[in-house]
């Protein structure tokens, strides 16, 4: 399992975003043609994944840390 470190530099939380506004900017980012593929695909697998947690609700941050990832 690969350890995800925090980098203030390079962070994001989706918290205080509606569903719908999240959505979009998830939807923006997989559109836009002037982003590379292989630039927005780590930060779209994020994106999808901490929306899928929180959706699920509940003690969605420890399931993110218990695959890995630092909140």
């Amino acid at each position: 399992m690969q350890v995800r470190t925090y980098d203030s530099n390079n962070s994001m939380n989706l918290l205080g975003l509606s569903e719908i506004e999240i959505a979009r900017l998830i939807e923006s980012l997989a559109t836009n043609p002037n982003i590379k593929e292989h630039e927005k695909e780590p930060t779209l697998n994020w994106m999808r994944e901490q929306f899928s947690e929180q959706k699920i609700g509940g003690a969605w941050k420890r399931r993110l840390r218990e695959k890995g990832n630092v909140i």
